[in-house]
Parts: C-alpha cells; sequence; structure tokens
C-alpha cells in the first residue's frame, strides 16, 4: 500500500518513516503538489502536518474530500496542539488526527485502521474496473453475434443483449455515484457547519462591540449636552427673576425649548438603554442552535 507524506516537517518526517518502518508500506515523501498531481500517484493514505506557521494542508484537505475521483485517498493529520486542534483537523475532513509527539505503536495502529477502511473503497474500484471489461467483452460478443443475427435475421436476440449489457453497467456505475456523492455531501455539511460556527460567533462579538460603541457614544455625546441645557435652563430662569426683566414673553419660550430639549434628551437615553438590552444574540443562537 502505498503513502505519501506531504508537506512534514523534519522531526514528524521522522518519527512518521520510524514508526511504520517494517510495515511493508511504500511510504514516499513530497511537498508542493497540487491535487490533481497527488490524485494522479494514487496513494492508499495521504499524512498531511498542520502547523501555526502554515495551514496550506487545509485548503488541500477539503479540495481532495470534495473531489469525485475514486482515487482520493484517506487523509491523516498531525497536529501540533491539544484536543482544540484536533478537532479542528476532524472538522476540516481529515480521516483521523494526532498529536505531535506521537506513541509510534499507536500511529502504526491508525495507520493500520485507516487502510483496512480503504480496503471496501478498493473493491469497489476493483468491481467497477471489471464491470467495464465485462461490457468491452459484452460489446465484443455483440458484435460478432450481429454479424451471425444478420445473416439469419434474428435481430430480437442481439436486442435482449444489449439491455441486459446496459442494466448491469447502470447497475455498477448507480452504485458508485451513489456512494461517492453520499461522502461528498456529509463533509460538504461539516464545512458549512464550521463556517456557520465560526460566523455566528464573529457577529455575536461585532453585535456586542457595536452595542459598547453606541452606549459609550450616546452617553458622552448626552452628559455633555445635559450640562450645557441645565446651565442654559438657570441663566433663562435667572434673567427672568431679575428686576426690570424686559421681553418675559421671549424668555418664557427660551426656557420651554430648552426643557422640551432636556426632555428629548431623556428620551433618547432610555431608548439606548433599551437597545443595548436587545435579544439578538439570543434570538441568533437560538435560530441557529440546532445546526450547531
Amino acid at each position: 500500500m502505498r503513502i505519501l507524506l506531504f508537506n512534514l516537517g523534519t522531526e514528524s518526517t521522522q518519527a512518521v518513516r520510524q514508526a511504520l518502518s517494517g510495515q511493508g508500506y511504500d511510504v514516499a515523501s513530497d511537498g508542493g503538489l497540487t491535487v490533481d498531481k497527488i490524485l494522479a500517484r494514487s496513494p492508499g493514505l495521504l499524512i498531511t502536518e498542520a502547523t501555526p506557521s502554515d495551514l496550506s494542508c487545509c485548503g488541500l484537505i477539503s479540495q481532495i474530500k470534495a473531489s469525485s475521483d475514486l482515487r482520493a485517498p484517506k487523509i491523516v493529520m498531525i497536529v501540533h496542539g491539544d484536543a482544540l486542534e484536533r478537532a479542528r483537523g476532524l472538522d476540516l475532513g481529515a480521516d483521523d488526527v494526532l498529536s505531535f509527539p506521537f506513541e509510534p505503536l499507536e500511529f502504526a495502529a491508525k495507520i493500520r485502521t485507516q487502510l483496512r477502511q480503504r480496503q471496501p473503497e478498493l473493491k469497489l474500484e476493483a468491481e467497477l474496473k471489471d464491470a467495464l471489461e465485462r461490457e468491452h467483452l459484452a460489446e465484443s460478443n455483440a458484435e460478432n453475434l450481429i454479424s451471425k443475427v444478420m445473416s439469419r435475421r434474428r435481430f430480437w436476440v442481439l436486442s435482449i443483449v444489449c439491455v441486459l449489457s446496459a442494466a448491469t453497467l447502470l447497475a455498477a456505475v448507480t452504485t458508485v455515484i451513489s456512494n461517492r456523492r453520499s461522502r461528498k455531501d456529509t463533509l460538504q455539511l461539516k464545512a458549512e457547519v464550521t463556517r456557520l460556527n465560526g460566523g455566528l460567533f464573529q457577529t455575536e462579538e461585532l453585535l456586542r462591540r457595536a452595542g459598547q460603541a453606541h452606549d459609550s457614544q450616546i452617553a458622552s455625546n448626552g452628559s455633555g449636552t445635559r450640562q450645557s441645557l441645565e446651565v442654559q435652563t438657570e441663566a433663562i430662569r435667572k434673567n427672568m427673576a431679575a428686576p426690570g426683566a424686559a421681553d418675559n414673553e421671549a424668555l418664557k419660550r427660551q426656557l420651554q425649548e430648552t426643557q422640551n430639549q432636556l426632555k428629548q434628551l431623556e428620551n433618547e437615553g432610555r431608548a439606548a438603554e433599551a437597545l443595548s438590552l436587545s435579544p439578538t444574540t439570543t434570538c441568533n443562537k437560538q435560530t441557529l442552535g440546532p445546526y450547531l
């Protein structure tokens, strides 16, 4: 069974080769390959590594798992972290994830497990190949039969042979396509759930920061405006109470306008407070909860 080591560090490469030595595997090491080049090599298993400085393998895993190519290998990822990093690797589509450093015996056992799971897929590929060979054989037999049937005018025999051959091939191809589509849909669903989960956390953080900025701005503007209006109100009242004050009606109108502005400012403060207590985040969680 062929195993490809893709973009592994020096220490990881040495540890993997040591763990797999004597197992009878064809282990090759390479980096910088595209998805098409990897599939062309037809490895049964791909071992890659994700480090904080190099996350290129993440996109590669998604492309391989989204491919409908029957040569797509099993993928084992090595991470430098704890359970959180391993969970992220599984969400990206890796078939198994191990933290570095790892136990050689456990690593070799996990590789054997993945290769055993690969066997049914290889069997399915062999059955498809066999079905194609039978199709070619049936076509050859059909051509020979056509020459005989044409001489004997027994066209109905040819029709039966063609129908049976087409039904056999259609059943084999339908089985293969159904299995591959089911696997592809599952991986796409996992990726979508992961994307929605990250988007929800970002939305909650943006709403929280926007609410804090809005409350801070309202509080700052409201405090300065309120003090100015209170000083203006006090000055108008002093002018009205001063002996010999003229144009009392104008002062009353100014006082009324100032008091109206103060009342409007209080209403805006209450509205801002109600906005800060809005249950938007809770609604988002309840709405997206079933998909998380």
